[in-house]
C-alpha cells in the first residue's frame, strides 16, 4: 500500500501545477488512462503472490484497483443513460451485457475448461458451487459475475427517481448476502464503489463546482487519505467497506486537475476486461503441467505478453461474433 500511497502523494504535488486553473469533469481520456493502468495493475497484483520480491509493492492493490473498476463503471452506465435516456436502455442487454460482458467471459471459459482439463466438469456442480460457495472455475471471475449482476441492477433502476439510494441500497444488500454465504472478501470489500460512481455522475457538477474554489479542492486528498487510514488502522471489515470508497474519490479528485493522455494506454484500455479474464489462463499455461517457467522475471514477462495476446484475440473474435449476430438479425 506504500507504493500506492506514494504515486497518489506525487500525483497531488502535480495538481499545483494547475492551482489557479478550473477542474474539469471525469471524462473518456481519464476513464481510458485509468482502466489501462488498472489492467496491468491488477495482473501485477495477482503475480506479486507468485513471484519473490518482483511485484511486492502491487501485493496490496487488488480492493483499491476493484474499487476504481466499479466507480468507473457505475459512473459510465449513468453517464450515458444521462446523456442518451430511454434509447441506451433499449439496447442495453443487446450490446452491454451480451456483448461486452457475456461472450467474452464464454469464450474465455471454454479455453480455460480445455486448458485445465476440466472439459467434463458438470455444468450444475460449478453452478452450485458458484451460488452456494462463489468459487469459480476460471481464475478471478469473480468480478464477471459481480459486476454482471450490477449491470442488470443498474438496467431495472436506471429510470428510478432515487436511484442513487436505491443503488446504494441494493449493493448493501449484496454485501450482507455475500457476507452471510461467506464468499471470499474480495465479492464484496469494494462494491459500494459502484454506486458511489452513479452518485458522482449525478452530482458531478455541484462536486465540481466545490472543487473550483482551490482550498476546497487541496483538502480533499489529505482528508480522504486521513479518513482511509483511521479506517485501515481500526481494523474494522465495515470501516474497510468505506476506505475503498474514499479511494476512487482521491483519484477523480486527482484526475480534475492533471490531464494525460497516452495512445498506448488508449489500447490497453480497449482490451481491460478481456486482459482481466484471461490473466489467469496465461498464468495456468506459463506455470502449468506442460509448461513451468521458473525463472520470476520471465514468467512476469511471460504472462504480460501472453495475457494482451490473448485478450486482443478475445476482443477480435467478439467483434467478429457481433457483426455475424447482427447481419442474421437484419435478415430475420
Amino acid at each position: 500500500m506504500i507504493f500506492f500511497l506514494i504515486i497518489i502523494v506525487l500525483l497531488y504535488i502535480l495538481s499545483f501545477r494547475s492551482f489557479n486553473e478550473r477542474v474539469s469533469p471525469f471524462n473518456k481520456e481519464h476513464v481510458s488512462i485509468l482502466k489501462g493502468v488498472m489492467a496491468m495493475s491488477i495482473v501485477a497484483f495477482h503475480l506479486s503472490y507468485q513471484t519473490d520480491d518482483w511485484l511486492f509493492m502491487f501485493s496490496s492493490w487488488g480492493a483499491p484497483v476493484v474499487s476504481i473498476f466499479y466507480f468507473i463503471s457505475g459512473y459510465g452506465l449513468a453517464f450515458n443513460y444521462r446523456a442518451r435516456g430511454n434509447e441506451y436502455l433499449s439496447h442495453f442487454f443487446k450490446h452491454r451485457i451480451l456483448g461486452n460482458l457475456i461472450l467474452p467471459f464464454l469464450l474465455v471459459w471454454i479455453v480455460n475448461r480445455i486448458v485445465s482439463g476440466n472439459i467434463s466438469m458438470s455444468l450444475l456442480d460449478e453452478l452450485i458451487e458458484l451460488l452456494m460457495h462463489g468459487e469459480t472455475t476460471l481464475p478471478y471471475s469473480w468480478y464477471v459475475f459481480s459486476i454482471l449482476l450490477f449491470y442488470i441492477l443498474f438496467y431495472m433502476i436506471a429510470a428510478k427517481r432515487n436511484v442513487v439510494i436505491i443503488s446504494f441500497l441494493c449493493v448493501f444488500t449484496y454485501i450482507v448476502l455475500t457476507v452471510s454465504l461467506s464468499y471470499e472478501r474480495c465479492w464484496y470489500i469494494s462494491a459500494l464503489a459502484f454506486p458511489l460512481g452513479i452518485f458522482y455522475c449525478k452530482y458531478e457538477k455541484r462536486i465540481c463546482a466545490l472543487w473550483n474554489v482551490p482550498v476546497r479542492y487541496y483538502v480533499t486528498v489529505p482528508l480522504c487519505l486521513l479518513l482511509t487510514a483511521v479506517c485501515v488502522i481500526s481494523k474494522n471489515e465495515f470501516c474497510y467497506l468505506f476506505a475503498y470508497m474514499l479511494i476512487p474519490i482521491i483519484i477523480v479528485c486527482l484526475c480534475a486537475k492533471i490531464q494525460i493522455y497516452n495512445r498506448n494506454m488508449q489500447w490497453i484500455s480497449n482490451v481491460s476486461y478481456e486482459i482481466y479474464l484471461c490473466q489467469g489462463i496465461s498464468m495456468t499455461l506459463l506455470r502449468g503441467n506442460y509448461l513451468f517457467i521458473k525463472s520470476d522475471l520471465l514468467y512476469i514477462i511471460a504472462t504480460f505478453v501472453l495475457t494482451f495476446f490473448m485478450a486482443y484475440s478475445i476482443k477480435k473474435i467478439v467483434h467478429y461474433l457481433l457483426i455475424g449476430i447482427n447481419m442474421e438479425g437484419q435478415k430475420t
